[in-house]
């Protein structure tokens, strides 16, 4: 009797340790989008208040700063070389707002196109944005079934094989 007790206790104990285990998974996963989401957010808010002001807002920049040193261990190299290439054009947009002052008008009309250049830069890196972070904020991990649901899921193939359905 006590060699059945011990069993179905470690059973029992096994089975809590494996809930806990996915739910601390799934948490994990879910504190992982969110951080991605929120640098995403982030690079999205930046960008559009860098075209709206024209790149007069110095906010933007640090926005996009931030995001930039978030998206490292967040994102794979792809997204975050294309986040970098949007960081030094922006960062670019100051230094060529410094020389249009200092320079003639034939000069200046050559800055006034490069800054025009920088904002259909980020422009367009805003509208490629969900396709380039698709691969990241989807949520398809495989769930981990719990015992209940697996139990459930044979149940249900054992009676879709059987002559006469049972109930």
């Amino acid at each position: 009797m006590n060699a059945w007790a011990t069993t179905i206790i470690s059973g029992l104990v096994f089975v809590v340790a494996f809930m806990q285990w996915r739910t601390a998974h799934q948490k994990v996963v879910l504190d992982l989008f969110d951080r991605r989401l929120g640098v995403y957010k982030q690079l999205e808010q930046g960008i559009m208040e860098f075209s709206i002001t024209r790149g007069a807002n110095p906010h933007s920049l640090s926005k996009v700063r931030d995001a930039f040193l978030e998206a490292k261990f967040l994102f794979g190299s792809d997204v975050f070389s294309k986040i970098h290439q949007l960081v030094v054009q922006m960062e670019s947009w100051e230094r060529i707002a410094l020389e249009v002052t200092m320079y003639e008008k034939s000069k200046a009309d050559e800055m006034q196109l490069r800054q025009a250049a920088i904002l259909s830069f980020a422009d367009e890196f805003r509208a490629s944005m969900p396709k380039l972070f698709e691969r990241y904020m989807r949520m398809d991990q495989k769930l981990v079934r719990t015992p209940w649901q697996w139990l459930d899921d044979r149940n249900q193939m054992r009676l879709s094989y059987a002559d006469e359905k049972q109930r």
